[in-house]
């Protein structure tokens, strides 16, 4: 399934980690994903970018399940 993230949720995720549940860890990355911060199950939701959305500020991702939680009313389904 195909997603779009937008950067300003990617800029919340970030934030809800750094202020609330980080410990002075620090935030975790990896190239090709996008991690989003779900604090309620003390986890992050991994996609996998696409491509650059061309005509928004974010990103085409893909995900084999559907995100779970508040991200799920957050993210919006993008038509292929």
């Amino acid at each position: 399934m195909r997603y779009f993230i937008g950067q300003s949720d990617i800029d919340w995720s970030d934030s809800r980690w750094k202020y609330k549940c980080s410990r002075n860890i620090p935030l975790r990355r990896r190239v090709g994903f996008i991690g989003l911060f779900d604090r309620n199950l003390q986890k992050f939701i991994w996609f996998r970018i696409v491509r650059k959305a061309q005509n928004r500020y974010g990103y085409i991702v893909e995900r084999n399940q559907p995100p779970i939680a508040y991200w799920k009313n957050a993210i919006k389904l993008e038509s292929k």
